[in-house]
């Protein structure tokens, strides 16, 4: 494992604007997210994790920190536009759940996956159609239609 380091305030500014405008489940802990960088980019299609981080974590580290966002260096640095910068921090932040239980007020921090899993040429194709959602359970299949 190479090298870790913390974000530099600008990026976490640039977090904390994005979960003022996008985030609002993650107001309350905005200042218990932290950003940090890694050398080297995995070989995941999206850059970069979220995850929560651990009660053990924060013990050893003296700190408290709900969530931990990840970050390539390598890509950050050298392959992405500011835009590409603020979609991919966007992206992790949407992973990252708060949900406040109205009889005790005790919040429950959770990650989400994402709606929908598709190929661009799928798409292409057929539309949204051709997009899959984990939670099928809860969505209609996408590949009936009333349209056939």
């Amino acid at each position: 494992m190479g090298d870790i380091w913390k974000a530099s305030e600008e990026i976490h500014d640039m977090m904390k604007e994005l979960v003022g405008k996008y985030h609002p489940d993650l107001a309350l802990v905005v200042d218990e997210i932290i950003v940090v960088f890694t050398e080297k980019a995995g070989k995941a299609t999206v850059p970069g994790s979220a995850s929560r981080v651990s009660p053990w974590m924060n013990i050893v580290g003296n700190t408290s920190y709900k969530f931990m966002i990840v970050l390539p260096a390598d890509k950050w640095e050298h392959e992405m536009t500011t835009l590409e910068h603020e979609i991919l921090l966007n992206h992790h932040l949407f992973s990252c759940r708060v949900d406040e239980d109205p009889n005790t007020a005790d919040l429950k921090f959770s990650m989400a996956r994402p709606d929908v899993i598709a190929f661009s040429e799928n798409v292409e194709i057929y539309g949204e159609r051709a997009m899959f959602s984990p939670k099928a359970e809860e969505d209609k299949n996408p590949l009936s239609s009333e349209e056939d």
